[in-house]
């Protein structure tokens, strides 16, 4: 039924979709459906589109609409099935299948690599703030990297629609390691600075290592030039170990926070956009607001303190 909501439908539309379907596999013996992306991504897709045709035809039910959607891709499924075709789903990369977004309708890069962290580190803050009262140094490192230069230069992190905004794997993934850049900063200015000198955090970057991300995950976001990486620059890169410095150097020595480390231990300003101090506000306040919208029943509605979402 949520489903159905996202894609602007009744909620009765879900409950018929959930038991058709399979009912439909098991009379025709299917064993597998092509479905480009979640049902929650598909979801939502389906809900702009109704949306955006309603805008210029008013006179069409959304139900129409959805059905007429469904036709096509239907249409469009069942050829590549009969043309025998669905080899050529083979070249598509995950991240146009999967879309980079979670179930939440949030883009999969900032969730996992910017969101679920300051959630994390905002729960753990009041501990982290009595260890460090008792005479301790608390130190939180944030992996990032220099693919943040790659971030797109008109960034402004004002609303979701903008971080969900594909810009292409290169970008989207250099918004989400500038979002570590700029909440280290934030954390430093908002808490390190703010009463709490034994509480640091830092973002750290690896240099070029060599990782299941570079040898396997880029062949599914370039499953032909990515083997220029996995198998071409494989010499040239540092292990795990060498790659590790600067998070265990951050994690265990310093006393600073806020900085930017690369390796070997060398603190760095990082591109213009990573020192922009109003962008890292503006990404905290947006921060706040998605997680308080996508997790409200969960969070704030069970008493979870979004007051404190490093915010003060």
């Amino acid at each position: 039924m949520a489903y159905a909501l996202l894609a602007q439908l009744s909620a009765e539309y879900g409950l018929y979709t959930s038991f058709v379907g399979f009912l439909l596999y098991w009379a025709f013996a299917t064993s597998k459906d092509i479905t480009i992306g979640t049902v929650a991504v598909m979801s939502q897709l389906v809900g702009n589109i109704v949306l955006r045709v309603r805008d210029d035809h008013p006179q069409y039910a959304p139900e129409d609409i959805a059905r007429s959607l469904a036709l096509i891709s239907g249409a469009v499924l069942l050829f590549i099935g009969l043309t025998r075709l669905g080899w050529i789903v083979e070249f598509i990369p995950l991240v146009a299948i999967t879309s980079f977004m979670t179930e939440s309708g949030v883009d999969r890069q900032m969730a996992i690599n910017h969101m679920g962290h300051v959630v994390l580190t905002s729960h753990l803050l009041p501990l982290m703030k009595s260890t460090a009262e008792k005479g301790n140094t608390v130190r939180i490192t944030v992996q990032a990297s220099n693919a943040h230069q790659g971030a797109p230069s008109d960034i402004k992190f004002e609303s979701l629609e903008e971080i969900n905004e594909d810009k292409g794997a290169n970008a989207n993934y250099g918004r989400s390691k500038l979002a570590n850049i700029l909440y280290a900063r934030y954390f430093a200015r908002k808490v390190t600075a703010n009463g709490h000198p034994d509480v640091v955090m830092n973002a750290t970057h690896p240099g070029f290592v060599s990782t299941k991300q570079t040898k396997v995950d880029i062949l599914e976001a370039f499953p032909l030039a990515g083997y220029g990486m996995a198998v071409g620059m494989e010499p040239f890169k540092k292990d795990q170990f060498e790659g590790a410095v600067p998070t265990v150097y951050a994690a265990t020595v310093t006393k600073e926070s806020g900085q930017y480390l690369c390796p070997p231990i060398v603190p760095e300003a990082g591109s213009k956009l990573a020192q922009d101090d109003e962008l890292g506000d503006r990404l905290m306040e947006l921060t706040r607001k998605v997680v308080m919208e996508k997790t409200k029943r969960k969070s704030a509605d069970q008493g979870c303190p979004f007051d404190d979402l490093v915010l003060h």
